[in-house]
């Protein structure tokens, strides 16, 4: 159930970045074209998720869809290339690393809730 809920989450979290996406270039997209590097932040021991596999990279479930979506991002920006930056953030400095463009996309789940919504 709780893998089940994670996916939902990601798949909403999928349909936020499209629809930025199917917009004008945005000042992020604008960033991530001119700088040809695209900051993708994850949680490093959140397995299935995303954690960091024995040679020191990000793996896992949400890293794999976060590639998917860069891979969109790139066709959007019509570029062959962007570089990939994986930045670990933790469950208290994800959004603010989200405020601040430290990171272009968090991979993982994220849920909306009230108090967040305040």
């Amino acid at each position: 159930m709780r893998i089940c809920t994670l996916v939902l989450g990601l798949a909403f979290s999928c349909l936020q970045v499209s629809a930025v996406m199917a917009a004008e270039l945005t000042q992020s997209l604008k960033r991530i074209n001119d700088s040809g590097e695209i900051n993708l932040g994850y949680r490093k021991s959140e397995p299935p998720m995303s954690f960091v596999d024995e040679s020191g990279n990000a793996k896992g479930y949400s890293m794999d869809l976060c590639e998917a979506v860069v891979a969109e991002v790139m066709k959007k920006l019509e570029r062959t290339n962007l570089k990939i930056n994986y930045v670990p953030v933790t469950a208290t400095s994800r959004f603010e690393a989200i405020e601040s463009s430290k990171i272009d996309i968090l991979c993982g789940a994220t849920t909306k809730t009230l108090s967040r919504s305040e």
